[in-house]
């Protein structure tokens, strides 16, 4: 006969129970919390001056001091006047177009949402190496954890090269492009090569079915599936070798009638297979004939078209080398390099009719835009002196005039006490013909 162990059910009730107290201690798995793109907050850009115009439950509009940015704040939008204001910053956002601008109040929530228009710098234009259409451009805000969140909602009205879209609050405000191509590197030397590809942010880009929804920035810009993007074409001198979602650009050889030279590549872009639309996008490449090759201390190389102009006459007769501005002139260029007309080698020497300088204009790495000279700024007698470096012409014979330089010292013009970047290069510019 068997023998029954009524303890064992016993025990395996007790063992039940306290697992499941043991779960119930524990607390439950936490959900994953999606996180964005997270970058350091703007700085002020002292250049432009920050305007604040109080605004009250009557609503009202006010106008950044660059004008690049109107808000228009409707009747009832506030219970109570506030002070309302925008300063233009540094834009930290990733594939930003154009300045951030911090608005503000922060941390008041409208009743009704306010109208936010922001100009971009061209339409279907580029700034730096991105090249965009305007229809893909949304808005995106940081907080204050540094993340950025994008509006999947915007519209460009009747200005092609402005976007408007609406929020409830304020922040730090850019605009980024939803399609993009990408040029590297945007200017390039004679027979050189420069790619450009197709490239887009994947949760913007996709159907937007919930408008006015906000997503957060979580991945970088990633080329195009090739099947969409087709009929590459150059309008220029120079060769493509078109590679699905990218094109490979190669340069002509010097050219004796021009500093830059410009190669625009066309391409088609078809979002879906099922869709008609056909969407239209260029970028632009400049080929340097004659060019000058900085490196600036702490802000990288920077690749400058060059031409020369004689100065002066007879034993006074000095050349300049400069980029040509838009106006074709000199007083807006650049890069300005003045220094006898003469192989040799020239110490840096301001007050003297040959005299022998170097000028750079240029934006560094707070973004903010700069002139530096052959000069630094001596504290205690407030004067500025030349200093130490000199330009060494190598060659004047032919179609140009070659050389290097390097100034030890050069300090900024409009901030005397800022700290001096050492910055040296070499040159070949083109004569004018």
């Amino acid at each position: 006969m068997l023998k029954r162990n009524y303890w064992l059910p016993c025990l395996l009730a007790i063992a039940m129970s306290a697992c499941n107290k043991k779960n119930a201690d524990q607390p439950p798995p936490k959900e994953d919390i999606p996180q964005g793109i997270v970058t350091p907050v703007g700085v002020p850009d002292n250049t432009v001056e920050v305007i604040t115009k109080t605004i009250g439950p009557n609503g009202g509009s006010i106008t950044s001091g660059d004008r690049s940015v109107v808000i228009d704040i409707p009747a009832g939008a506030l219970s109570k006047d506030e002070q309302v204001s925008i300063q233009r910053i540094t834009n930290n956002c990733p594939g930003h177009i154009g300045h951030a601008y911090r608005l503000k109040p922060e941390g008041v929530t409208f009743a009704k949402p306010v109208t936010v228009k922001m100009w971009h710098p061209e339409t279907n234009g580029h700034f730096d190496s991105v090249f965009y259409h305007y229809q893909y451009i949304r808005a995106a805000y940081q907080d204050k954890n540094g993340m950025w969140t994008a509006l999947t909602k915007a519209s460009t009205g009747n200005d092609w090269n402005a976007v408007y879209f609406e929020t409830t609050h304020f922040s730090d405000w850019s605009l980024i492009p939803v399609l993009k191509i990408e040029v590297s590197p945007r200017q390039i030397l004679p027979n050189a090569k420069s790619t450009a590809t197709v490239k887009y942010l994947d949760d913007l880009l996709a159907p937007l079915s919930d408008k006015g929804k906000e997503i957060l920035l979580r991945e970088e810009y990633k080329p195009l599936n090739s099947a969409q993007v087709r009929n590459w074409t150059l309008s220029g001198e120079g060769k493509i070798s078109p590679n699905g979602n990218s094109c490979v650009y190669t340069a002509p050889g010097i050219s004796l009638t021009q500093a830059i030279g410009t190669a625009l590549l066309d391409v088609e872009v078809q979002l879906s297979p099922s869709s008609p639309e056909k969407i239209y996008m260029n970028a632009k490449v400049s080929v340097v004939h004659g060019y000058v090759l900085a490196d600036r201390q702490g802000a990288g190389e920077i690749l400058l078209p060059g031409l020369v102009k004689e100065l002066g006459t007879g034993s006074e007769k000095n050349l300049l080398i400069y980029q040509p501005s838009a106006d074709g002139g000199t007083e807006l260029s650049d890069v300005k390099i003045e220094v006898p007309y003469e192989v040799g080698n020239y110490p840096i020497k301001s007050n003297s009719p040959k005299r022998t300088m170097v000028k750079f204009y240029f934006g560094i790495e707070d973004r903010r835009e700069k002139w530096y000279h052959s000069m630094i700024y001596n504290a205690d007698t407030k004067l500025w002196e030349d200093s130490e470096g000199s330009v060494t012409i190598t060659n004047t014979l032919g179609d140009f005039v070659q050389g290097h330089f390097v100034v030890e010292k050069c300090g900024e013009i409009n901030y005397p006490n800022s700290m001096p970047r050492r910055i040296s290069g070499i040159f070949k510019a083109r004569k004018l013909k």
